[in-house]
This record gives C-alpha cells, structure tokens and sequence, in this order.
C-alpha cells in the first residue's frame, strides 16, 4: 500500500488486481499476507488483528469469523489450506513456549489446541510451505543454529520426518526445502547435491501410478519411511 502496509489480495479469475475489489482486508483495513488459496476460493494467511485465518470462499477476511485462534500461544500464522478446508501452518503453544509448533486444522474449523498440535521435530521450528488433500504437510526446519542448517521435512499423519533420513543414504543429496506434497505423495523442493543448488521430486514406493491402487493396504508408518532417491 503508499504508507507501506501489507494487503492481502484475491483476484478474479485470469484478471489483473483490480483495487476495489480485490483487497482481502477490507473492510476491517487490517495489515495483512495471504499465503495459500484452495479451489474454492478459501484464502489462508496472516493477519494483524486476527492472527492465522481463513476467509469465507472469495470473501474478504471477516475479523468476526475468519481467525483460527492459535495452540495457546499468542501467535499463529497459515500457509496451507487443501479442498476440504484443512489449514496447516505454525502457532505458538503452551507446551512449546516461544517455539512455534504445527498445526492442522479440521476442515474449515479453528485451530484446537487439544487435537491438531502437532509439535515439531526436536527443537526445531517448523516452516509449512504444502499440504495436500489428505492432510500430509511439507516444509522446512529451522534450527537455532542458524539459515544455513535447514531441513525438509514431511508430516505423514501426526508423525513429522526429516527428509533426509528417508533417501538413500550416501546419494550426497541435503534436502533443505520441502514446496509441495500432491494427492499421490510427490514432494517437490530444493536442497543441494555435492554443494549443488538443485531442484528435487521425491516418489513414493510404490510408484505413483500404482499408489492410489494399493493405498487401502498402507498401513501405518512403515511404507511412509521408504522413499526414492531424488530426481
């Protein structure tokens, strides 16, 4: 905006931002980001007066009925939301203090504090960057030790996994960033190989194109653990 604030925004489809219309803020004028849109026109983000939210399918954000609350902490932010209206992202909890923990929502529910804390990895804070239809959330860790330790991650029901500890061992790739988790488990991200920036996809064993016939037969952890190498 002129005086500097952040807006979130929403525009039509195949249009440019059309200003009386597409402001996510108003009519609360609120400072505000939007990270994540689902299919129906649900947008996710982070809101000063309200914190993490999720509007209405392409309605602005309404202070009254949009924020999701937090873990108990006093901030939480929203950077994932799928076609059921789950939202992912990270809060603030009691447990944890100051450490943001993640968080999955039911869909198109607040954030309770009983049911979707879903913690972290070790001490690390957890950075949600995708989540897919069935709830499973990908991003990055960050350590206290500084930006240049990062990790991928992945949670996989309530279980969150480094991504570095399910590729082959001595592929001489570091996973860093985790973008993207499609409906057939593919995850998308950046890292390095051999002190390369590259780009990587990680497939599911079984292949995705016979996952979704076998997925009735997945049970628990154990398949989750095995993945290919990167592209």
């Amino acid at each position: 905006m002129p005086d500097g604030t952040w807006r979130a925004f929403r525009t039509g489809p195949n249009q440019p931002i059309n200003p009386a219309t597409d402001d996510l803020g108003a009519p609360a004028d609120i400072s505000c980001e939007a990270w994540a849109i689902n299919g129906v026109g649900q947008v996710v983000g982070n809101a000063a007066a309200v914190g993490a939210f999720r509007t209405a399918p392409n309605s602005p954000i309404n202070p009254q009925t949009d924020g999701l609350g937090t873990l108990g902490g006093t901030g939480s932010g929203a950077y994932a939301i799928n076609s059921s209206g789950q939202v992912a992202g990270v809060s603030e909890s009691i447990s944890g203090g100051t450490r943001k923990h993640l968080f999955r929502t039911d869909p198109n529910q607040p954030i309770n504090p009983l049911s979707d804390d879903l913690g972290t990895l070790g001490t690390d804070d957890p950075l949600v960057r995708g989540m897919n239809d069935r709830g499973d959330i990908v991003g990055t860790l960050l350590t206290s030790e500084g930006a240049d330790i990062q990790r991928a991650f992945a949670c996989l029901g309530s279980t969150i996994l480094d991504l570095n500890d399910v590729i082959e061992a001595g592929s001489g790739w570091k996973l860093e960033h985790a973008y993207d988790i499609n409906n057939m488990g593919q995850i998308v991200g950046s890292g390095h190989l051999n002190a390369e920036f590259r780009a990587y996809r990680l497939d599911p064993i079984p292949e995705p194109a016979t996952w979704l016939t076998s997925i009735a037969g997945m049970i628990g952890f154990g398949f989750l653990r095995q993945w290919n190498r990167p592209a």
